[in-house]
């Protein structure tokens, strides 16, 4: 018979594996897709569209995200080889994977231990700092609802432990078993 699940992120399930040199190695969703609300300059919010096809098409960027910087919160400035050793505390994997509902999950490894501090604290969401290409014709999609743009590209810089991640909740280090559906 076919069962319905939710998987859930539980912090009482798997935790970090001890990787070399003291590292922690973890996986997370680093990107959902969906609606992200954008402040604008005069105080109004934008409604920009995430999908799919921006997140998981190899063509619109995705490659990038591999062997990123992991940074602790996120800098104010792009990461780059001058400021990578004052802003980095580890890196994602080469291996991008596109999770059920179009989740981007990455494996990481935590180098530093102000960020193993910083998990063990409970600073856990995920926001991945990146530069954008952007389409600015509003519509209105099927599963997500009314949008002002949408993301059409993304170059991705570093991915951030953050306490709150603009994607929301369910973009964090996974603490359990989700099922990896395809990987790019």
């Amino acid at each position: 018979p076919m069962l319905y699940r939710q998987d859930r992120l539980r912090q009482d399930l798997a935790k970090p594996t001890p990787g070399p040199g003291g590292s922690w190695l973890v996986t997370g969703i680093a990107a959902r897709a969906g609606i992200y609300l954008y402040a604008n300059p005069d105080g109004t919010t934008r409604r920009e569209l995430v999908d799919e096809d921006c997140l998981a098409n190899p063509a619109n960027g995705i490659a990038t995200l591999g062997r990123a910087p992991l940074t602790l919160q996120h800098p104010s400035v792009m990461v780059d080889a001058d400021n990578v050793g004052e802003y980095g505390v580890g890196d994602v994997d080469s291996q991008i994977f596109v999770a059920e509902g179009g989740y981007v999950t990455v494996k990481m490894a935590v180098r530093k231990s102000d960020a193993q501090d910083a998990l063990s604290q409970g600073t856990i969401e995920l926001s991945p700092g990146y530069l954008v290409e952007v389409d600015d014709t509003p519509g209105e999609h099927p599963v997500y609802g009314a949008y002002d743009s949408r993301q059409v590209r993304r170059q991705y810089n570093h991915l951030a432990i953050v306490d709150a991640a603009r994607g929301g909740p369910e973009c964090r280090i996974a603490l359990d078993g989700a099922r990896i559906s395809e990987e790019i």
